[in-house]
């Protein structure tokens, strides 16, 4: 990995560290986002979600969300 000097001592001590990412989609084909399933959406979605800190975030969040209509 070359994640950088930074990113590479937090990894050595065990520890994790968050970012943000932005995506920018230029020039995209008509029809992309027109199925059901497997559109764009979707798609990033499932990439997000691979990542197990974005997936504990997001059910942390859908927590706390459901303790707050109770």
């Amino acid at each position: 990995m070359c994640a950088g000097p930074a990113i590479d001592e937090v990894r050595l001590r065990g520890d994790s560290c968050g970012g943000e990412v932005t995506c920018v989609v230029r020039r995209c084909p008509k029809g992309i986002g027109a199925p059901v399933f497997d559109k764009l959406e979707a798609e990033l979605a499932k990439a997000l979600m691979s990542l197990p800190a974005t997936k504990a975030r997001a059910q942390f969040l859908a927590m706390v969300a459901l303790c707050q209509t109770q």
